[in-house]
C-alpha cells in the first residue's frame, strides 16, 4: 500500500463523517425556517379520588404516587395538592393533604394512599405555563404528532 491509498482510505471516512454531521438536522428543527417550533402543551397530572369512612372519619383514597402539584377530582370538584403532611393522631400516624379548591380556599383532608382501578387513569388536567418546570406534568404530544403527519 503506497501513501496515496493509505491517505485516501483514512481521509474518506473522516470526510464523510464531517459532511454528514454538517448536513444533519438538529432535533426539533423544521424544514420551514419561518415556522417557529412550539413547545408541547404541559398539563397537570389529574387523578380521581374516592371518599370512604375509615374509623368513623371521612378520608380521601388517593393514588400511591400522589405528589404536590397534582390535581384530584371528585365528582365535579377539582383540588390542587399544595402540601402533604404526616401527623400523629390517636396513637397512629396518618397523612394530611392541604389542597387548594377551585373557589380559591385551602382545606386539609386526611388521605389514605391506595391504588384502585378508578384512580390509576390519568385525566387531562389544567394547562401549565411554559416556564413552570417544577410542577409534575404530562406533555401533550398530540399536537406535535398531528403537525408532523400533515
Amino acid at each position: 500500500m503506497d501513501r496515496r491509498e493509505f491517505f485516501t482510505s483514512v481521509s474518506a471516512p473522516l470526510m464523510m463523517g464531517t459532511i454528514l454531521a454538517m448536513c444533519a438536522v438538529p432535533a426539533g428543527a423544521y424544514s420551514n425556517p419561518r415556522r417557529a417550533a412550539r413547545a408541547p402543551i404541559r398539563h397537570r397530572i389529574r387523578r380521581r379520588l374516592l371518599v370512604r369512612a375509615v374509623r368513623g372519619r371521612l378520608e380521601w383514597i388517593v393514588p400511591m404516587e400522589l405528589a404536590v402539584g397534582w390535581e384530584l377530582q371528585h365528582a365535579r370538584r377539582v383540588a390542587v395538592v399544595r402540601e402533604l403532611h404526616i401527623v400523629g393522631a390517636e396513637g397512629a400516624k396518618s397523612e394530611l393533604a392541604v389542597v387548594a379548591l377551585s373557589d380559591g380556599t385551602t382545606e386539609k383532608f386526611p388521605i389514605t394512599r391506595q391504588d384502585t382501578s378508578d384512580n390509576r387513569l390519568n385525566l387531562t388536567g389544567s394547562a401549565i405555563e411554559p416556564h413552570d418546570h417544577d410542577t409534575p406534568a404530562i406533555e401533550d404530544l398530540s399536537r406535535e404528532c398531528a403537525r408532523e403527519s400533515a
